[in-house]
């Protein structure tokens, strides 16, 4: 049975806490669904990519979104010939992505716009000792494409094989070539990962290699001097870090926006003498020939699920690498967090390119050069969208978009019925995954109002029941429910007019705002029935009285908490378990949660009434 507000809760040790399901599920199934099939489907499908013999089926928006190369070859006044045929030949990339197949490149980037990881299926083959070698060949396609999320999340998986122990591989060699002779000189990322296990194991690789190690990476133009650079800015690397150790980073990392070099590695003032970086080569030079039966550190072990169990660092080792980065050799910036790990914020992300796109897509909604195929209408304005956004999100919507349907060769659907602001509002879900206020049709005035922010949340409510989006519901109540308990909206004089609209818009069986509402109304009776308005207004709604009466032989007490500074008394909401508990009502003072549950008292009508009365006794005492 649902809870007193209305929605199915989870009890949390005297708190309630949300499940809100993911709200872009739908979509984002629907794309990893087109990435299964390979591109071979053309549902939505307006693009073809063609590779050596292959062709994929691919959407505009999606890939031209996350990526100004295909942006630029698809434009409606573009020159190029792809934007008049539709169709983008990628053969003639250039021959040093051919040993990795380019097909599979090709094939590994479309996926990337589709999935946001780098998959290894059955094409990709990836020997012993060379999958570093790949995963610097998707580095190199994605800095061709400039698609900055691929090229770090080639950058970790080069780090984890490189940590597991590739670096002990014999085709270790041809992978450093290849990544200097593959990156610019200014991108250092996946420079500083080679160099990370290089120069603690120098002695290694030249015994190993010897007498072709030094020669062979002289050939390298800057390799040496990346290195003795690389050393100055990190002079105890050799003595402190190991592969092993900075596998523990490389695997716990998730990075989500490229930090520039300069921020972490500071240009190094030795670096601009040229005699101090011959001295430093010469030290490099010698320093190799002369060690001796150093062991290299233990290889990782690899696991059957594609990780790796990580031998921990000792306790007792002392980290002193420069400033608040603990691992900075690794190449980009790596936050730390309390537990050891090193993460950033899951709102930001590595996989939220294409939320990006979706992000300025909706900015750019009245537009109609932003790879739109479909158009939406509601009374004087226009919306252009995409088809392969809003038909996964909404059956309605699929069933309309369908090739049968009349609508579906159009591509123009009129719903002039709904409020503009709530079809601006349902586009905004759709492409944000979220409830967009501000960036909605009279979002200003709605968001300084909090009687039209109620209404608009009651609004989207309904046009999602109207539509089937089942996802946005769930927010809208969730909006609803913070407008009107969390920011006092009770309080505001539109309140009642809400209420009914909230009853006129639900079905009798749909409780989730009913039951918001019902429990407002409820927890301040008194306030309410002693305005004459009030009462006539809720007379006028069809079976409200008759709800209220159910809703309070269901309820017939109701959890609230009494503010430990002020003493006001407010319903006891849901809310996250990573969040502060809500303001209180009359001081705004905000308590932990131990403190929110150790304060929870049962609402008794006749002790509040009691209350309240003689606090107003008390101030027309004080008064007179």
């Amino acid at each position: 049975m649902p809870g007193p507000l209305g929605y199915d809760l989870k009890p949390r040790t005297g708190s309630y806490t949300l499940g809100l399901p993911r709200a872009d599920q739908g979509l984002s199934d629907a794309l990893k669904g087109h990435w299964d099939n390979r591109f071979s489907g053309t549902k939505y499908t307006d693009l073809v990519v063609k590779c050596r013999g292959r062709e994929y089926n691919v959407h505009r928006i999606v890939v031209c979104s996350q990526c100004d190369f295909f942006d630029n070859a698809c434009k409606p006044d573009s020159p190029f010939v792809e934007a008049r045929t539709g169709v983008i030949d990628l053969s003639e990339d250039p021959p040093e992505l051919v040993e990795v197949l380019l097909a599979e490149l090709v094939e590994v980037l479309l996926a990337y716009f589709y999935i946001q990881d780098i998959p290894l299926h059955e094409n990709v083959r990836l020997k012993d000792g060379r999958k570093t070698r790949f995963f610097a060949s998707v580095y190199a396609i994605a800095e061709k494409y400039r698609v900055s999320g691929l090229k770090l999340r080639a950058w970790a998986a080069f780090n984890d094989y490189l940590n597991a122990g590739e670096w002990q591989s014999p085709h270790f060699i041809k992978t450093i070539a290849y990544v200097w002779e593959s990156t610019p000189e200014k991108d250092m990322g996946l420079r500083h990962a080679v160099l990370s296990a290089v120069v603690p194991q120098l002695h290694w690789f030249n015994q190993k290699y010897a007498p072709h190690f030094v020669p062979d990476m002289e050939a390298l133009e800057t390799f040496w001097d990346d290195l003795v650079a690389y050393q100055q800015a990190f002079p105890d690397i050799d003595r402190l870090f190991c592969p092993s150790c900075l596998s523990q980073v490389a695997l716990e990392a998730r990075l989500q926006t490229f930090v520039p070099l300069a921020v972490i590695f500071p240009p190094l003032r030795t670096r601009a003498t040229r005699s101090n970086m011959d001295a430093s080569f010469a030290r490099f030079k010698a320093f190799a020939s002369q060690q001796s039966s150093r062991p290299p550190s233990p290889p990782m072990t690899a696991r059957s699920s594609g990780e790796f169990s990580i031998p921990t660092r000792p306790s007792s080792t002392k980290i002193s690498t420069p400033g608040f980065y603990r691992f900075p050799p690794l190449g980009y910036n790596v936050k730390p967090q309390p537990d050891g790990a090193y993460t950033e914020p899951e709102s930001d992300r590595i996989n939220s390119d294409f939320k990006r796109g979706l992000e300025k897509l909706y900015d750019g909604r009245f537009e109609n050069h932003n790879w739109s195929d479909l158009i939406i209408r509601c009374r004087e304005y226009t919306f252009y969208a995409h088809r392969v956004v809003i038909g996964p999100q909404s059956d309605f919507f699929a069933n309309q978009l369908h090739p049968d349907s009349p609508i579906g060769g159009t591509g123009v659907i009129e719903l002039d019925d709904d409020e503009p602001s709530l079809v601006d509002g349902l586009l905004g879900y759709f492409y944000t995954s979220r409830v967009q206020t501000e960036r909605v049709l009279d979002g200003a005035e709605i968001c300084a109002d909090a009687g039209r922010s109620m209404a608009y949340a009651v609004g989207l409510y309904s046009i999602a029941e109207k539509y089937q989006v089942s996802e946005l519901k769930e927010q809208a109540w969730r909006a609803f429910m913070d407008d009107a308990v969390r920011g006092q909206g009770w309080r505001h004089p539109d309140f009642p007019s809400v209420v009914a609209r909230v009853f006129e818009t639900t079905p009798e069986s749909d409780k989730r705002l009913r039951c918001v509402a019902l429990a407002i109304v409820k927890t301040r009776l008194k306030y309410f029935t002693r305005n004459p308005a009030f009462v006539e207004e809720m007379d006028a709604i069809d079976g409200f009285w008759a709800a209220f009466a159910q809703y309070s032989a269901t309820w017939p007490w109701m959890e609230l908490y009494r503010c430990r500074t002020c003493g006001e008394v407010m319903m006891n909401l849901p809310w996250e378990e990573d969040t502060s508990a809500p303001a209180c009502w009359g001081c705004h003072a905000v308590d932990d949660h131990r403190a929110w549950r150790a304060n929870m008292v049962k609402y008794d009508p006749n002790e509040e009434e009691e209350k309240e009365e003689a606090e107003r006794a008390a101030k027309r005492q004080r008064m007179d």
